[in-house]
Parts: structure tokens; C-alpha cells; sequence
């Protein structure tokens, strides 16, 4: 039983925090807050240190957002085969 009430809130907070993304994902025109929100959310859940989002560009992929990971600037070429690496 203990286990059962543990998923349960397991399972109520991830139903929060996806209401919270798409409450802020639908009221927000802004490409970056969005992105800075998502960031925050998947690193909050994986309880990682680091993370990178890059977005298609007609040049390639290019660095949006990058947390905890040196060397990597906005606007840098990502490479997905090196992410690894990173």
C-alpha cells in the first residue's frame, strides 16, 4: 500500500508540472522563456546537472540553450554525434 500512495503522488506531481508547462507553453510568444522553461523542467525531473536544447536551422543545428556545459555557447553549431561528448 505504501508503494501504491508513493506512485500516486509520484504521478500527481508529474500531472502538475505538465499543466504548469503547458499553462506557460500556451500564454507565452516568446521562443526563449519557453525554452528556459522546458530546460528547467527536464532538468528539475532528471535531476541532471547539465543539458543543451538546439533548435534546426537552415544552417544546421544550433545551440539555443545550454546548461552546466562548458565550452558551448547560443548560437554554436550542434553537431547530435558529439553530444555524447559534451
Amino acid at each position: 500500500m505504501d508503494e501504491l500512495a508513493q506512485e500516486s503522488r509520484l504521478d500527481a506531481s508529474r500531472l502538475e508540472s505538465l499543466l504548469e508547462s503547458a499553462k506557460l507553453l500556451s500564454s507565452s510568444l516568446e521562443l526563449e522563456e519557453q525554452l528556459r522553461h522546458l530546460m528547467r523542467t527536464v532538468i528539475g525531473r532528471l535531476l541532471a546537472t547539465r543539458g543543451l536544447i538546439a533548435l534546426e536551422g537552415p544552417a544546421g543545428p544550433r545551440v539555443a540553450i545550454a546548461r552546466g556545459i562548458t565550452g558551448v555557447q547560443h548560437g554554436d553549431a550542434f553537431d547530435p554525434a558529439n553530444a555524447a561528448s559534451l
